[in-house]
């Protein structure tokens, strides 16, 4: 999908817009085509013979401009300072309300445990189709959700936050990946209790940390 270009651009043509050349007309139609706006300006280049314009921005949006400026005399080498003021869109941070379980004091050994024990509660006969006759699926199913989720509120309780700060554009799909697969290397070097393990993790992190230092 094409996306028009956005933002303000600093450009020395070294092509002469106030003339009516070939070169110039084609930078001016080629600006239009792409929907921007050269910001107008008198001569930007200064020689003893002659008066160009050569030093250039180029917007997006002419609304934007708050204020341009151009120096009196040459600055550096026949080019006059020019100096523009921009206004980029800042959208609003929308807050997110997120509700996620907390598994950091989770006893998996106990969870089971009391799943098994609300399990056997439910259903104290056999699963046979001589005790159940016509079996309710659906009952059944809600029966089990409900006594699993219960099991969960106890030892992984929800927790509700809200999410302010911004996203970070730097944090791509591929480094988010291996992010996700440190998390997985600790959490299998923490139950395993294997030193080979936690080399391998150790190994991961200290790569992606330098990675992450680096985008």
């Amino acid at each position: 999908m094409y996306r028009r270009p956005r933002g303000c651009n600093f450009c020395d043509l070294n092509c002469n817009l106030l003339t009516s050349s070939y070169e110039s007309n084609h930078l001016k139609s080629l600006a239009s085509q792409l929907s921007l706006s050269i910001v107008q300006s008198q001569s930007t280049f200064h020689t003893q013979s002659s008066d160009s314009l050569l030093d250039v921005f180029i917007v997006d949006n002419l609304d934007k401009v708050s204020s341009f400026r151009k120096s009196d005399a040459p600055f550096i080498n026949g080019h006059d300072r020019i100096e523009l003021t921009y206004s980029f869109e800042v959208s609003p941070l929308k807050s997110r309300t997120l509700v996620r379980r907390s598994f950091k004091n989770f006893d998996e050994q106990r969870f089971i445990e009391i799943v098994s024990s609300k399990l056997s509660s439910s259903f104290p006969t056999d699963f046979s189709c001589e005790c159940l006759g016509e079996p309710d699926i659906d009952g059944i199913l809600t029966t089990i959700t409900n006594d699993i989720t219960s099991s969960l509120d106890l030892h992984a309780p929800t927790h509700t936050f809200r999410v302010t700060r911004p996203s970070a554009p730097w944090l791509t799909d591929a480094l988010a990946c291996r992010i996700k697969h440190r998390n997985r290397l600790y959490n299998v070097a923490r139950r395993s209790h294997n030193i080979l393990d936690f080399h391998i993790y150790r190994l991961f992190r200290n790569e992606l940390t330098l990675d992450l230092r680096r985008a």
